[in-house]
């Protein structure tokens, strides 16, 4: 499933009638929840965490643009799956020339994204900037902020993250390396369309509340972005 998290319900009306009963089925989409509700559909047995850092747009109805090559990272989310397991998935994303690789730990990997567009979508959306403005060391430091609220949150659950400064790193590099995006969050606001932080930061504050840690950084983004519509 590769849409956006305001269109998930949807999609997933569509996926029901085209998922085979011996299929498989990830999302891609921004935030973190998608995949406990396709365990809810599907059974745990058939849904596997996934990231990409391909690029692509929809131009117009039927024509989709990939206008940045990267890779499609999957791994297991509830079921014990392993590489050996989705072998034959693993090949048709490799002949598709989407770069398929695997990651042992498929919640570490969904955080892994989850804290980076926390940190980077609703800040550059609130300047108007592209993502290498965060690199200003003010603007990083609120970035770093943000992040590392969700990374307690993500511990807390159990999740096994890289330490801080691993994590801080990680950000600076994806800054870098994108510091002419618009991110998507950004391109919403412009838009006018729905944006995906109830995904991203409310979650943050919906699974703080579940463990019993505030999140007052994730919590003020997300209302302000919420409240801009």
């Amino acid at each position: 499933m590769t849409g956006k998290t305001t269109a998930f319900e949807q999609h997933l009306v569509v996926a029901k009638h085209l998922l085979r009963n011996d299929g498989m089925i990830c999302s891609l989409a921004n935030g973190l929840g998608h995949e406990e509700r396709l365990v809810q559909t599907f059974g745990a047995h058939r849904v596997l965490a996934a990231t990409t850092t391909h690029g692509a747009y929809r131009p117009e109805p039927g024509h989709v643009c990939w206008a940045g090559v990267g890779k499609i990272t999957t791994g297991p989310f509830m079921h014990h799956h392993t590489e050996h397991s989705v072998e034959t998935l693993m090949q048709l994303l490799n002949e598709a020339g989407l770069q398929p690789h695997w990651e042992a730990d498929g919640r570490v990997l969904l955080w892994n994204k989850m804290l980076l567009n926390i940190a980077i979508n609703p800040i550059a959306g609130l300047l108007g900037k592209e993502n290498g403005a965060l690199l200003e060391p003010m603007l990083f430091e609120s970035a770093v902020s943000v992040m590392l609220e969700g990374a307690m949150i993500a511990r807390a659950e159990g999740v096994r993250l890289a330490d801080d400064d691993i994590l801080i790193e990680q950000l600076r590099t994806v800054l870098e390396a994108t510091r002419g995006n618009r991110c998507s969050m950004l391109q919403d606001i412009r838009s006018g369309r729905e944006t995906e932080i109830n995904a991203l930061n409310g979650e943050i504050c919906r699974r703080g509340e579940m463990v019993g840690l505030q999140t007052p950084l994730n919590h003020a983004l997300a209302s302000i972005i919420e409240h801009l519509r």
